[in-house]
């Protein structure tokens, strides 16, 4: 990422025209981009990753408790396996939303399931470039995740994206506005998805290609 980049440059005194920078790409062609906005019912809220402290699900969760307060027709799809998974089911209980979250496991395929949610959440505490939000880009799904790591230089806030801090507050505020506003999902989803050609194994190889020719 750019951010990367730039550590590299300052930590070894470099030129940044000296050291090439090449997104990570995705074979976007296995995304199946969304075609409408309106919500599933009841609206079907995505989360991929690893259960561990990076990814924050005790934030997420919280986050979540709160939006079923003001809007209470969603269901929060959970995929990925973890250390941490166990201590997150018990606290589903403790928040009393266990009848609103699905614990999916890891999935060979993620694809359909970004393809049928309405919203993708990712408020981790700190991240590089994750590929699931390519994913996710590439589907055209809106999405909510920390401004931290390479997430930023992916996503511009409230163009391509909604970017927040790790409180859970505001990432259950930026759900509501989501839930809240079709236009609002489809122009981000829609930007995400015209922005995720950058991130395809297609460009990451021809950068690959011109950095050895060149």
């Amino acid at each position: 990422s750019p951010k990367v980049r730039d550590t590299i440059v300052s930590f070894y005194g470099l030129k940044q025209e000296k050291v090439p920078m090449i997104y990570n790409g995705v074979d976007l062609g296995k995304c199946c981009p969304k075609t409408q906005y309106g919500l599933a019912k009841p609206a079907n809220l995505l989360h991929i990753g690893r259960f561990n402290e990076q990814k924050n699900h005790k934030g997420l969760l919280e986050a979540f408790a709160q939006v079923l307060k003001t809007h209470p027709d969603c269901r929060l799809n959970l995929i990925g396996d973890g250390e941490l998974l166990e201590e997150m089911k018990g606290y589903v209980q403790t928040l009393g939303i266990q009848e609103k979250v699905e614990f999916l496991g890891n999935q060979s395929n993620i694809y359909p399931f970004l393809q049928q949610s309405d919203i993708f959440l990712l408020p981790s505490k700190f991240e590089g470039m994750p590929m699931t939000i390519i994913e996710a880009m590439g589907t055209g799904l809106p999405i909510v995740a920390s401004a931290v790591g390479g997430v930023p230089d992916m996503l511009e806030d409230n163009v391509s994206g909604m970017l927040v801090s790790c409180d859970p507050e505001q990432t259950a505020q930026a759900v509501r506005q989501l839930l809240d506003k079709e236009d609002l999902r489809e122009k981000l989803g829609t930007n995400a998805l015209a922005e995720s050609e950058k991130f395809s194994a297609e460009h990451m190889a021809r950068c690959y290609c011109d950095v050895y020719t060149n």
